[in-house]
């Protein structure tokens, strides 16, 4: 997100949601000592915040930065992710996973970033890396007219 500044959004216990260049990046990190009831409840502010920007006209992509959270998400924060990734998916815009160094968590959201589009992981919509500079290369490619 270079060029211009980026806006935060919004923040919580266990994220950060800036704009900028009409990239919404949503930063999410793993808190240990987090309830579940504190993390539904965050994830769905996270949700209701990315229905909130993707209405915007410069809105045309997501990075789904989660460098810093948990390797292995259990079922229900996986439909609750599928669920964020919808919100761009739904309208065609682009989306990129950036995951850490776990092979695991790149192999649970690739095959949900795969689930959620419904083709090939080389659709154009999708992109699952550990590369900062490839995700950012990858959703400012062809915004939305």
């Amino acid at each position: 997100m270079s060029g211009t500044s980026a806006e935060l959004v919004a923040s919580g216990d266990n994220f950060t949601l800036h704009v900028g260049d009409g990239v919404v990046v949503l930063r999410v990190w793993s808190r240990k000592e987090m309830t579940f009831a504190r993390g539904a409840e965050l994830a769905q502010t996270k949700i209701d915040h990315l229905r909130r920007l993707v209405d915007r006209s410069e809105v045309h992509a997501l990075i789904f930065d989660l460098v810093d959270a948990a390797a292995v998400v259990g079922p229900i924060t996986e439909e609750t992710v599928r669920a964020m990734i919808r919100v761009f998916t739904d309208r065609d815009l682009r989306v990129a996973v950036l995951v850490g160094e776990s092979p695991m968590q790149s192999m649970q959201f690739t095959r949900m970033l795969r689930d959620v589009i419904r083709r090939k992981l080389v659709d154009e919509r999708g992109l699952v890396t550990r590369d900062r500079a490839a995700a950012a290369t990858f959703v400012k490619a062809e915004p939305r007219a």
